[in-house]
């Protein structure tokens, strides 16, 4: 290439020649030159002084350049910029506006050009920007109109220009639509139940298409999650058969929509951006959603405790999931359980009743499937305490625990949620504060109690008369009422009539007790810190706070356990000594266990004894004086009716007397504790069959003794401890009879001995071998199989009662040491009876074995 073809300025021929470039395109080298002359300049920003010379190049003289060590040289004046650290930042308060400071700040503003090397050669230069987004929205809507011109003409179609929308109208439309409002922009249509847009394919200037319809879309998927729960919320209330836990539910989903649509209103003001709406609504609309799923999860729940349980789920999977929405979990969860909560505490006792509602009905309020959360202890302490307070109820309604609505002993604690260690030492604070004020009002009442109690510690089921005070004159044993209060009588009207000070007493309770239900972190401080992201700072410290698992447990338990120990101590005081239990259960021992031995040796002459008189009817003789069946010396079998009333009339009653009872008889008419008495038993047809033998060993399966336990104390005496006490009453009548038998054979033997030339080696050995089994037999149910099992039941009755009697909350008298737990242990000594006696089904061949033998014998 030539030095005269300038049509390539890039040649390669002369690499040294300064190239020519087209006139018009770049400037020359003179104007290069120029340029770096202007440099000399003066720059505050840069604090540049002559920059041309510093520019310039200076080689080193090679002739007087020396190798060696270079001496120090001193630095050079560097520029000195401020640290990042040094730099004052802007502090910004939850309060502040952010977009406030940007708007604000005029240095900010000032920086805000682009560098280009134009601009750096001079400074009076500028340049548009070849970047559409940086020109502004009118180009951007220029530029879209153009374009979708110059498609319709390539399509040869006239297609209409997409209208645009001021922005700043259209966020506050896209704000109210995230609310779930109507506005000039957006509709909602009940048929397709959804928002949608009034002009369709619009758009905002500034903003392409599509990221308009993303953004609408957004916003619409907001507003149709709010209506749905406004919707669900407006079903329930509207519906009959919506039961309180779920009106509790729906009230607290409103209230948290409506203070999530507060705080967006009060405290955001109008939106200036879309990333500022948008960045508005991402915890609202993350919050919609959880409240989405839980609605369409309990939409169909009938039962209380079903919904709790699907609720508690649901709040473990947001505290794994989202920490912020966390606290917005847990409100709602608190908040919902009130009723469910308020009715167990009604059922143990916790709160009066409802007016016109017994308490017994109270109790049957869904307690046999509790909610998830419930710990088995807790819900075993609920439905026994409910139990017991009933009986108390019953039984004793002076009693303080059946008044929970009364002052005397402070204020009743309420079951809440608790779910940091504050409240959580608060509940336990407040339970043993209620717990020793009670006990201790349980003791000033202690000497009032209605019920008597006979010198030998034996309670009569009839209550007992008003006692007459002939020194006052008044009634001991009548209620006592306030007479007058405030000129008010409150004899006349009492007590649907309440003076105006009790009333507004009675308000101010009501207001403390409320505000007690309601704790500190309310839900509108909740959810101010979700939406602004207030509560950032604090995940930190919902690490430190116990887990959702054993917050139940520490929560309620205390509450719970402090009033089942006292309603049991209250319970276990009217058995022990109102009640006579113990007098109760030695009456078993005596007569249902064969445990007196008087009884027993009357019982036995009757039914066995061949010398006495013989109940049968015989022409010429009248039956009078002490008589008996003659089992096993009479033709006829089973005895009549009357000829058992012979024989077995005033057994018992004498016996009774006998044992020191003689007051006790006197004092219950002539009537045995629980009416006891001989009976029939009811039998099948086989077992009739069996009866009608008199040489068989069920010759007397159906006598049996009948014993009705008067109330409170058939939670004690079940029926399925009676009818454990009548088998066992069934096998010792057998064993009794054997032993008769077999002593009788003994002495029949002797009195045949005496003629040596009778004496029968064969049977006398059978005699001496039968009695030596039967007396073994005997020895060992009557020792091993009753008495000692009996024995160790009396010293843990003792201990019981021994607790049982102090005070104090120490007397080591727990929340399972009540009446459900007495009966268990009852039953379970009753069932080690029969084990030991080989009662039990898996025990049957063993018994039949014995029963062949006895039969031989027989």
């Amino acid at each position: 290439m030539g030095h005269a073809d300038h049509s390539d300025p890039l040649a390669a021929t002369d690499p040294w020649r300064i190239p020519d470039f087209p006139s018009g395109t770049w400037e020359t080298e003179k104007l290069i030159v120029e340029g770096l002359d202007k440099l000399d300049i003066y720059d505050e920003r840069y604090n540049i002084t002559a920059l041309s010379k510093h520019l310039e190049l200076h080689l080193p003289d090679l002739d007087l350049f020396e190798y060696g060590p270079v001496d120090s040289i001193s630095a050079p004046e560097s520029i000195s910029a401020p640290l990042e650290d040094e730099i004052q930042q802007p502090i910004v308060t939850a309060d502040e506006d952010v977009w406030s400071l940007i708007r604000h700040d005029k240095s900010a503003t000032q920086m805000q050009e682009l560098r280009t090397w134009e601009k750096f050669y001079n400074h009076a230069s500028k340049e548009p920007s070849t970047y559409i987004s940086e020109a502004g929205p009118r180009v951007l809507d220029a530029v879209l109109s153009f374009s979708s011109r110059k498609t319709g003409l390539a399509k040869e179609t006239v297609r209409p220009e997409i209208p645009t929308v001021q922005c700043e109208p259209f966020l506050l439309a896209l704000f109210q639509l995230g609310l779930g409002r109507e506005s000039k922009f957006f509709e909602y249509l009940p048929g397709t139940s959804s928002f949608a847009l009034r002009f369709e394919g619009c758009r905002i200037s500034g903003y392409c298409k599509g990221t308009f319809q993303s953004l609408v879309d957004t916003f619409i998927a907001h507003g149709n999650r709010v209506r749905d729960v406004q919707e669900f919320v407006s079903r329930v209330y509207a519906s009959q058969r919506s039961i309180s836990t779920m009106i509790a539910f729906a009230g607290t989903v409103s209230s948290t929509l409506t203070g999530v649509m507060r705080r967006l209103v009060t405290q955001t003001g109008r939106p200036r951006s879309i990333l500022q709406l948008q960045s508005l609504f991402h915890r609202p609309g993350l919050l919609l959603i959880c409240l989405m799923e839980i609605t369409t999860k309990v939409r169909r729940v009938e039962r209380a405790e079903e919904m709790l349980s699907v609720l508690y789920d649901w709040s473990q999977n947001i505290d794994e999931v989202d920490d912020f929405l966390r606290p917005v979990a847990l409100q709602i969860l608190a908040r919902t359980s009130q009723p469910w909560l308020q009715t167990i505490g009604a059922c143990i006792g916790l709160q009066p009743k409802n007016p016109g509602v017994s308490r017994v009905c109270q109790s049957t309020y869904k307690l046999t499937s509790m909610p998830c959360f419930v710990p088995k202890d807790d819900a075993a302490n609920i439905l026994q305490t409910s139990g017991s307070l009933e009986l108390l109820e019953l039984h004793k309604p002076d009693h303080i625990l059946a008044k929970p609505d009364t002052s005397e002993h402070g204020t009743v604690p309420h079951l809440e949620w608790c779910f940091d260690w504050t409240d959580i030492e608060r509940i336990q604070a407040k339970a043993d504060k209620y717990e020793k004020g009670l006990l201790q009002a349980m003791k000033v009442h202690k000497s009032h109690d209605n019920h008597g109690v006979s010198q030998a510690g034996y309670a009569t089921s009839i209550h007992p008369l008003p006692i007459h005070s002939e020194e006052s004159g008044e009634n001991l044993g009548a209620p006592k009422y306030p007479q007058e209060s405030n000129g008010y009588t409150e004899h006349e009207n009492w007590p649907f009539s309440i003076p105006h000070d009790l009333t507004s007493e009675h308000i101010q309770t009501s207001q403390h007790s409320l505000e007690e239900l309601l704790p500190d972190c309310s839900l509108d401080k909740t959810l101010e810190a979700v939406i602004l992201g207030a509560n950032d700072n604090v995940n930190a410290s919902i690490k430190s706070i116990p887990p959702l698992t054993i917050a139940p447990l520490l929560s309620l338990s205390p509450i719970i356990s402090a009033q089942a120990r006292l309603i049991n101590l209250a319970c276990l005081r009217m058995l022990f000594k109102d009640h006579g239990l113990r007098s109760h259960l030695s009456l078993q021992r005596h007569y249902q266990l064969l445990g007196d031995g008087v009884f027993t040796s009357r019982l036995s002459h009757a039914l066995f004894d061949p010398e006495l008189k013989s109940t049968e009817r015989q022409k010429g003789r009248t039956r009078a004086g002490r008589m008996g069946i003659h089992l096993g010396s009479r033709n006829s079998w089973p005895p009549a009716n009357s000829e058992l009333q012979l024989a077995l009339m005033g057994i018992l009653r004498e016996s009774y007397v006998l044992t020191g009872k003689s007051q006790e008889v006197a004092l219950s008419g002539g009537e045995l504790p629980g009416d006891l008495s001989f009976s029939l038993r009811n039998l099948s047809e086989d077992e009739i069959q069996r009866c009608m033998d008199p040489n068989a060993i069920e010759a007397l399966d159906f006598i049996r003794l009948q014993y009705k336990p008067p109330p409170p104390l058939d939670t004690i005496f079940t029926l399925s401890c009676l009818a454990k006490y009548d088998t066992i009453f069934r096998l010792l009548l057998k064993l009794t009879r054997m032993m008769f038998v077999v002593n009788q054979m003994s002495r029949d033997g002797w009195t045949r001995g005496r003629d040596l030339s009778s004496i029968d080696r064969a049977s006398q050995r059978f005699c001496t071998v039968a009695h030596w089994f039967v007396t073994t037999i005997c020895g060992y149910f009557f020792e091993c199989g009753i008495r000692s099992i009996w024995d160790h039941f009396e010293r843990d009755l003792d201990k019981l009662e021994k607790r049982v009697n102090v005070d104090h909350a120490g007397s080591g008298l727990g929340e399972r040491d009540g009446l459900h737990h007495l009966q268990e242990y009852h039953e379970q000594v009753l069932d080690r009876m029969l084990f030991s006696l080989l009662l039990r089904k898996r025990q049957e061949k063993v018994m039949h074995l014995l029963e062949d033998i006895f039969r031989l014998i027989l």
